[in-house]
């Protein structure tokens, strides 16, 4: 999670990589975010480096690229305005998706811990705000723990830790997976018998070079208008976390603009989001293989 990832490691030059860079060496991020929404197409760099052009397997619509470009530039530029709010102005426009948040009270079976697992998605700073409040108004949960990928936390992650602590008094402890062994015993030492861990299972096996084994079973399907997608294979660690720490497993899957959380299948292991609103679209011809 951020533009710190991991994956910025592998298989340069990629459209986030190239939109990042230019946001950051600039004193004009604004101007520099106008002219890219409105010209992309028109830069040659930008346009090969299109969705369509990472997806080879099966043919998409033309207007896909442009909806997937603005995604990840908004997605980029966020990181750059959002920790510049006020408290209000924060929790206001995290809360914004809350509406399309399907949480049953029914997924949640018993009292006591859970794992959420879900998609890096262009909103995915607001999703883990919003689980962590609703977990918490509907099941009294105040103690969360993110497990994110980066070095270095996302400012937009730190920042809304500080906006659940201050305004509902919900801890979140931020805890780093990279593929290693560390991670877990940090997750069972924090683990209270109330805790919410939320976790992306969307990331490529191949880009923890080694440390983490993963089966071919655990899967990403990236939706596509009219009833197309693809489906590439993911690193998943919640089934594990679940099952060694006796707590409930559930997902969070993302189907055009609805997510619902409901409990996780494990003859499936599949998680869904649309293509063009997911944050990794950019890799997915050289990480991920789609």
């Amino acid at each position: 999670m951020g533009n710190k990832d991991v994956l910025q490691q592998k298989v340069e030059p990629r459209f986030d990589l190239t939109i990042l860079n230019r946001l950051s060496n600039t004193t004009s991020i604004r101007r520099i975010y106008d002219d890219i929404r409105k010209h992309w197409q028109q830069d040659p760099v930008l346009k090969s480096l299109s969705l369509s052009s990472q997806v080879t397997s099966i043919k998409l619509p033309k207007s896909i690229d442009h909806t997937a470009a603005i995604s990840c530039l908004d997605y980029h530029f966020e990181r750059f305005f959002l920790p510049t709010m006020s408290a209000i102005q924060g929790d206001t426009y995290f809360k914004q998706i809350q509406s399309v948040i399907e949480f049953p009270k029914q997924a949640i079976k018993q009292s006591g811990s859970l794992i959420i697992e879900s998609v890096h998605h262009q909103s995915v700073f607001s999703i883990f705000y919003c689980l962590a409040l609703m977990a918490y108004q509907q099941q009294g949960i105040s103690h969360v723990i993110m497990m994110y990928q980066q070095n270095d936390p996302d400012p937009r992650l730190v920042y809304s830790k500080e906006l659940l602590k201050n305004l509902y008094q919900i801890d979140v402890e931020l805890i780093q997976f990279d593929g290693g062994t560390n991670w877990y015993k940090q997750v069972k030492r924090s683990k209270t018998e109330n805790t919410l861990i939320v976790y992306l299972g969307d990331m490529s096996p191949n880009v923890f070079q080694g440390k983490a084994s993963n089966s071919d079973e655990y899967k990403l399907k990236l939706t596509v208008a009219g009833g197309k997608s693809i489906e590439v294979n993911r690193l998943s660690v919640a089934e594990k976390i679940s099952d060694k720490l006796g707590i409930n497993h559930l997902i969070a899957n993302i189907e055009g603009d609805k997510l619902t959380v409901e409990t996780a299948d494990k003859s499936k292991q599949l998680l869904v989001c649309p293509i063009q609103s997911w944050i990794f679209w950019p890799a997915i011809g050289t990480v991920y293989g789609g």
